[in-house]
């Protein structure tokens, strides 16, 4: 049946049924028609200037499709709308003014287009029922505020990533006559001024105002007791931060004050809030030592890249809660004693860039099941690896790097299926590679899994970061990639023995560094499996053997060295091994046929006219001796024969320069292949 026919339609819910092509026309048929959803589909084209004939229309959602142009000017007839969705498309231009007679709109929608000019809340202030904004993600649009009291009441006003460099931040903006605001979200919308405290005690709920151009000292708001978030984060927020400040917000769970300028310590009154899930004040330059309680109710801490000093308190991990702690890059020092970690729901430890030494806590290896990311490194850590490792089946990501690390690689680490990510670099580990790598099904399929650490944000992601080197150059990788990320570093150790055959069946692994070691023995020929690799060193060991054709086939090797061995023969010409520049070859004696050096060596691979003229170089060159003698010979013989000439006769004279003719050729011919009769010394008739 034409859906046009229906007359009598009221609601009409196609959303997310991936339809395509043009909004049909038929729809302006539907005279009584009160909601229309068609979001989450694919309709193209622009928006349809018949849908402004549906005058019963309270709610319309076109959300999420690809809808381009403008937004009809005539949306202003609607006297009955309540919503207006349009989020999620390719609309451009202005908004139109005449959204400022839709007299009955409580939620307007029109995020993550393409719209642009300026836009002033003057345009909007009668809308006395207005409770939700939402126009982020416009990148051009210029959001003015206005000094008119507005009618509305917003609960809802999101604005990032749009342009508020105009915006005023002054107590007399209309912001300030908003009393029951839950949410506002500037992030990444160019606001310039000091800190605005007002504003933070305006809002109920949820705070956001990341990555901004704030400056200033955070001041202690009034009691605002139901402020739950507030994100601050990535300004250029300077001073201390107030002793009262958590006191003031008794409902704060989630604060991120990262990426600033703060300075001096961490107050003991943090653990004032029983409240508190979330604490990020990661990259300022806080200092002092660790708060000696925190909240028991902590899930995620974040402390890291300050000049924070001293020794772990024994009641830091005291909240058993805690699955994400962050303390890397501080001044850190001391044990980490087991008692300390104790904590059945950790998922990811950062304690790299300290000075932390002795073992690794047993507890963390055995009360931890569900830890899947542990980064110790670039510490003072001593002692082996505990085969209790083999104890944590969800590890995805393994960092002992620069450590002191000794003893033989464990084989337990083979049990750990889901292990991505395994980097023991810059250690003192000795003895063979376990042959049993491929037991792991992360480097022999790809990882299938996200490496997530922190939960969602705002819109953002906290990462752990792995920095891989070659030959003096850094490559780090961080973000979503690392979630596709398989390595292993075990470069910069004492680790001997043959490469096991079984590495090259590791056919999902992306990045293998066992550089300068002692490994010994061939190439296997089966790391032309490595299909995925993308980087390759094996450089300063002790391997022989000869290049692998066969690794030719690896297209995606983007970062390849076999550098300071004792590799021979020639690079294969096939394939792109032979585009690696000579750092990736070079201290090889035996090997040729890259940059740098050709195979000259070999006569067969050089043109027959370089043959020629090399073999008559190096002839006349390394005979020299022979080529005196030849001189003395020459005058000796020319000087007798020259006699015989004169005394006698004319036959005999001839027979004489034949002879000599006949000696010159042969004792030229040892050094150099000249054809008979080149120096023939008889006077052309």
């Amino acid at each position: 049946m034409e859906i046009g026919l229906l007359s009598s339609l009221q609601v009409l819910d196609l959303g997310t049924n991936r339809l395509s092509g043009s909004i049909p026309s038929s729809l302006g048929n539907l005279s009584h028609l009160r909601v229309l959803d068609l979001r989450g589909n694919q309709f193209r084209g622009s928006i349809p200037p018949f849908l402004s004939s549906l005058l019963s229309l309270e709610g319309l959602y076109l959300s999420n499709n690809q809808l381009q142009g403008s937004i009809p000017r005539t949306f202003g007839n609607w006297s009955s709308l309540t919503v207006l969705a349009l989020s999620g498309n390719r609309l451009s231009g202005p908004i139109p003014r005449e959204l400022g007679k839709l007299q009955n709109l409580a939620e307007l929608y029109l995020s993550n287009n393409s719209l642009s000019n300026n836009f002033s809340f003057s345009t909007i202030v009668h809308l006395s029922k207005l409770r939700y904004v939402d126009l982020s993600l416009n990148t051009r649009l210029v959001i003015l505020d206005t000094n008119v009291i507005p009618s509305f009441q917003l609960s809802e006003l999101r604005l990032s990533f749009c342009d508020m460099s105009k915006f005023n931040l002054s107590v007399d903006g209309f912001l300030s006559t908003q009393r029951i605001l839950e949410t506002i979200d500037f992030s990444y919308s160019k606001l310039a001024g000091i800190v605005p405290t007002w504003l933070i005690e305006s809002v109920n709920e949820n705070c956001y105002l990341r990555g901004n151009m704030l400056w200033g000292s955070i001041s202690s708001p009034i009691v605002q007791p139901n402020l739950t978030r507030l994100d601050l984060s990535i300004n250029n927020i300077s001073g201390e931060i107030p002793k009262d400040f958590f006191a003031h917000l008794p409902s704060l769970s989630n604060l991120n004050i990262s990426h600033n300028f703060l300075r001096g310590s961490i107050d003991s009154s943090i653990g004032s809030s029983g409240t508190l899930v979330g604490l990020d004040l990661s990259f300022n330059q806080l200092s002092g030592k660790l708060p000696l309680n925190l909240s028991n109710k902590l899930l995620t801490l974040d402390l890291s890249n300050n000049n924070l000093s001293g020794t772990l308190p024994t009641n830091l991990t005291s909240g058993r809660a805690i699955w994400y702690l962050k303390l890397s890059r501080n001044n850190l020092e001391g044990p980490l004693l087991s008692q300390n970690f104790y904590l059945p729901n950790l998922q990811s430890l950062h304690l790299d860039h300290n000075a932390f030494h002795g073992t690794v806590p047993e507890n963390l290896l055995l009360y931890s099941p569900t830890l899947t990311v542990l980064n110790i490194g670039y510490n003072y850590l001593s002692g082996v690896i505990p085969r209790e490792i083999g104890k944590l089946p969800n590890l995805q990501v393994l960092i002992f790097k620069e450590n002191q690390f000794e003893g033989n690689i464990p084989h337990e680490l083979c049990e750990l299926q889901q292990l991505a990510i395994l980097d023991l670099s810059l250690n003192n580990l000795q003895g063979a590679i376990p042959p049993c790598f491929n037991n792991n099904s992360a480097w022999v399929n790809g990882t299938s899994a996200t490496i997530t650490y922190l939960p969602i944000e705002n819109g953002e992601w906290n990462y752990v970061e792995v920095v891989y080197f070659d030959k003096g150059n850094e490559y780090g990788y961080s973000g979503l990639i690392l979630s596709l990320l398989t390595g292993i570093d075990l470069s910069s150790n004492q680790i001997s023995g043959s490469i096991p055959m079984e590495m090259g069946l590791l056919k999902g692994l992306i990045v293998l560094n066992i550089s300068n070691n002692h490994l010994t023995g061939i190439i296997p020929n089966s790391f032309s499996q490595l299909q995925d690799i993308e980087a390759l060193d094996l450089s300063q060991n002790k391997l022989t053997g000869r290049l692998p054709p066969s690794l030719s086939l690896l297209t995606f090797l983007g970062i390849f060295s076999i550098a300071d061995n004792d590799i021979e023969g020639r690079v294969p010409t096939d394939g792109h091994l032979s585009t690696f520049g000579e750092s990736s070859y070079v201290g090889n004696p035996k090997l040729c046929g890259f940059a740098g050096k050709a195979c000259y060596d070999q006569v067969s691979s050089m043109p027959q006219g370089d043959e020629d003229n090399e073999d008559a170089k190096s002839g006349w060159e390394g005979n020299k001796l022979v080529l005196y003698g030849l001189i003395a010979v020459g005058f000796t013989v020319g000087f007798w024969g020259a006699l015989a000439f004169v005394f006698l006769n004319k036959k005999w004279g001839i027979m004489c320069f034949e002879a000599m003719d006949e000696v010159i050729h042969h004792l030229l011919w040892k050094c150099y292949p000249i054809p008979k009769g080149t120096f023939n010394l008889l006077p052309k008739p």
